[in-house]
């Protein structure tokens, strides 16, 4: 079931159907069984967790919302991490696949410049 995130506004599923869906990894899958841009998009991915297990009504968000949401955020993204990476399951494409791991290693290389630097400094 491929839906697009702008053709509803209210959420799609019963109240019924979303509670089956205790812990934070069973929401994340049930989003990347039904949503196939949330894969390889983690903004989508959390609009989507925002919209169906929040309630909230995206794109209208109030700050002190989204600030009181900043942890389960985050754990909406490992979760995709792992079960993407670990899992093997609802796996992003290929070239998704290439792009996150030039930033893994950009990344890794920010970090040890910035560990050499602090060695240099001591």
């Amino acid at each position: 079931m491929d839906r697009n995130l702008l053709d509803y506004y209210d959420c799609p599923f019963q109240d019924s159907v979303l509670a089956q869906y205790k812990t934070v990894n069973e929401q994340v899958r049930f989003i990347l069984a039904r949503y196939p841009e949330a894969k390889e998009n983690d903004f989508y991915l959390t609009v989507m967790y925002l919209r169906l297990f929040c309630k909230i009504r995206v794109p209208y968000v109030e700050w002190s919302e989204m600030n009181r949401l900043a942890g389960r955020l985050d754990v909406v993204r490992r979760n995709r991490q792992k079960i993407q990476n670990e899992e093997h399951d609802y796996e992003a494409s290929q070239k998704v696949k290439i792009q996150r791991a030039r930033h893994r290693k950009a990344l890794e290389k920010v970090i040890v410049a910035a560990n050499l630097e602090e060695k240099l400094m001591v």
